[in-house]
């Protein structure tokens, strides 16, 4: 009888201070937006070769996890909606894990699209060092990107939290390297949020892809079906 107004007096204790006892049972909570932009801002810094169109106008980010993978996920505002004048469209997301900020980005045009991972050390000082090629999709059902790369390639653990940094996109006018380095930012915003790697996302949890990344970019006819 002792242990059962025990158990009475502490869901009541729960209750009167405010925590939901059914909130306790559904376990962690699900992450979702690490980083959000308003809409119709894609106007560009000023620079020469920036176009205003809705494939460059982001929405929102997010991570998500599995023991073994990582996933990035970029939205925009419509992901196939641009101008013709665009040949070549690029996102690259920055997250901090520990002392390491990590940039996830994608570079596509119409035949083509390729994905990379970079790194440096977090707080904006030194060079981008190059980590590998990723794999992933552009999914113009829910107008995302995914970007995946194995967590033993980052050399982070799997319960590692990462702080969302800031995301950019760009469109370029040619394929030149140099080009693209060069072009101006034509939307750019600043995370808040921060993932635990392993915790529920809304993004859509990685999947083993289903063939190696390679350099010379991925046709788009040999894309992973159903996503990244």
């Amino acid at each position: 009888m002792m242990s059962r107004n025990i158990l009475v007096l502490a869901v009541l204790a729960l209750l009167v201070s405010g925590v939901e006892v059914d909130a306790l049972a559904e376990g962690p909570r699900e992450s979702c937006r690490i980083l959000v932009d308003a809409t119709g801002d894609a106007e560009g810094s000023g620079g020469a070769g920036v176009i205003k169109m809705k494939s460059t106008d982001i929405v929102s980010a997010d991570l998500a996890s599995t023991p073994d993978y990582l996933t990035a996920t970029v939205r925009v505002a419509d992901l196939y909606a641009r101008s013709d004048e665009a040949q070549m469209i690029g996102l690259s997301l920055q997250f901090d894990v520990g002392t390491t900020r990590f940039g996830f980005q994608t570079v596509e045009s119409t035949t083509r699209e390729e994905y990379t991972v970079w790194r440096r050390p977090a707080g904006g000082g030194g060079s981008w060092g190059w980590v590998g090629y990723a794999t992933g999709a552009w999914n113009d059902d829910d107008s995302a990107v995914h970007i995946t790369m194995p967590l033993k390639k980052l050399r982070i653990a799997a319960n590692s939290r990462a702080t969302a940094g800031n995301l950019v996109s760009k469109s370029f006018y040619g394929y030149d390297a140099a080009v693209i380095a060069s072009a101006a930012s034509a939307d750019e915003a600043v995370g808040t949020g921060s993932y635990r790697l392993g915790s529920p996302s809304c993004a859509p949890a990685p999947v083993e892809p289903c063939r190696d990344p390679r350099p010379e970019g991925i046709p788009k006819r040999d894309r992973c079906p159903g996503g990244s």
